[in-house]
């Protein structure tokens, strides 16, 4: 495509934008200058055909529109393109714009803009959205054995709320009706029963949830800034207040009630705690506890800062980078931190600090990621694929799943089968059996998108959560 065609479709775009956000006037005049057909959803740019299928009235479309041109751009850069034709390319000097939108955004099922029939052009470029470099250096003086005491890094600083998350239903295929609530298959002689045992609607979007190791209490939180305590024992629920801002992930501590949450307002909240946990520059996504040093505590921001915390002494005890999507240690021993950033996963080993291996793969960035209750595998989802990877194999995939139109968001292992992944997507929650043929079976489980999903070993449930505000227990 040619720099004339390219611009024929930019103003195609700029028109439409302003027809939809009732410029009228504006748009006719662009038409004019610009000799922009009105109405045009087909047009031909060098023999190929483009079907414009995806103009929606929402006030995203620019971003969305460019979303999909950065990706080939970015590709091209990365193919070895020189500085100066970097310098030459129109979208070289906005690109460090648009990849601040984007990455607020948290690309979020941007919809495709543009099919091409032909098949002499693909826009799906991979997508590398961070480069760890060189790696995370030692540091010497964190010594897991003997944890020296220190001050919070940072004060507080003011805050702006980022917004990175999309909820716009049009961007995701719709799961007919048709799929079965509750399904039961064979795996190796054994029956795989799946059905939904418990919900409960709250009255928000819910954007994380997990279990506390007695399997009793259900936690989740999101954009009210609120916690919500499910009680599935007597089924009564408890609403913890005192958060200022949207809650991006809570996690228990093992073997205990005591929680904690992260936040786009840059803090880490313990609860029982007399202090926040303040030192992030940016908004903090997400956390997890050291399953046996159990006032250890990790989290990671949108900067791709890892801060690793001392409860007790409401400390920073270490930050590096790696990670600014989730954080999970690894089970019982807690030896290595998953860490995802873009579409890698980084293993570090967490008494050195020091990348021990990468997991790559995914081509787009990972939404998700779990570690399997034995600490040997974890899987990981991008909108397109899941992959289960061996750590005990060095981290290499060992399996793989391509999605279909429902793009993939959240990920779970079932308690109670070896290498089974429950992924959550747009109103589906699917049972992906690896060892079986890779058998895919798909649930109706919400009205919207099943943002997260966590299990318990006890009665082998795992629960979802949605932002049509319902959480749900699966049994």
């Amino acid at each position: 495509m040619d720099g004339r065609d390219a611009q024929k479709m930019f103003d195609l775009y700029i028109h439409d934008y302003m027809v939809r956000n009732n410029m009228h006037t504006s748009a006719d005049i662009f038409a004019r200058e610009a000799e922009v057909i009105p109405n045009a959803r087909v047009i031909i740019l060098n023999d190929f055909i483009w079907f414009f299928l995806a103009i929606n009235p929402r006030k995203e479309l620019l971003t969305d529109w460019w979303s999909l041109f950065l990706d080939v751009y970015n590709a091209r850069a990365g193919a070895g393109a020189g500085a100066a034709r970097h310098s030459q390319t129109p979208g070289a000097s906005s690109s460090k714009q648009f990849a601040t939108i984007e990455a607020h955004l948290q690309r979020d099922f941007m919809p495709d803009l543009a099919v091409q029939t032909s098949g002499k052009l693909e826009l799906s470029a991979s997508r590398n959205s961070t480069n760890l470099g060189n790696p995370i250096p030692i540091d010497e003086s964190l010594n897991w054995k003997h944890l020296q005491s220190g001050k919070n890094v940072a004060e507080e600083e003011p805050f702006d709320v980022d917004c990175f998350f999309n909820d716009n239903p049009d961007d995701m295929s719709t799961l007919p009706h048709s799929s079965p609530a509750c399904d039961k298959t064979e795996q190796k002689g054994q029956c795989l029963s799946f059905e939904e045992v418990e919900s409960f609607q709250t009255k928000t979007k819910l954007r994380c949830c997990h279990f506390a190791a007695s399997g009793k209490l259900l936690a989740a939180a999101g954009h009210d800034s609120k916690v919500l305590i499910w009680n599935l024992e007597s089924l009564s629920t408890n609403i913890i207040k005192g958060y200022s801002l949207l809650i991006t992930d809570i996690r228990f501590k093992p073997n205990s009630t005591v929680f904690a949450t992260s936040s786009v307002d840059r803090v880490v909240q313990p609860t029982k705690s007399n202090s926040r946990l303040v030192g992030h520059a940016k908004s903090v996504m997400s956390l997890d506890f050291h399953p046996t040093r159990v006032n250890i505590l990790c989290s990671c921001d949108s900067n791709d800062e890892i801060r690793l915390w001392n409860v007790n002494e409401s400390a920073c005890i270490h930050a590096f980078k790696g990670a600014n999507r989730q954080v999970r240690f690894q089970p019982q021993s807690g030896n290595l931190l998953a860490a995802a950033t873009g579409n890698v996963i980084n293993m570090i080993d967490v008494e050195t600090s020091t990348i021990q291996y990468r997991l790559e793969g995914h081509t787009k960035d990972v939404r998700s990621m779990c570690w399997d209750t034995s600490g040997r595998y974890m899987a990981s989802v991008s909108e397109d694929c899941a992959r289960i990877w061996s750590i005990e194999a060095g981290g290499k995939s060992v399996h793989q799943l391509q999605s279909s139109e429902n793009k993939f968001v959240s990920c779970t292992f079932h308690p109670g089968y070896s290498l089974v992944l429950a992924i959550g997507s747009y109103q589906s929650l699917q049972i992906w059996n690896p060892m079986d043929g890779s058998k895919m079976w798909t649930h109706r489980a919400h009205e919207g998108i099943v943002s997260a999903l966590t299990n318990t070993s006890v009665n082998h449930r795992i629960a979802s959560v949605s932002n049509d505000s319902w959480m749900k227990v699966w049994e």
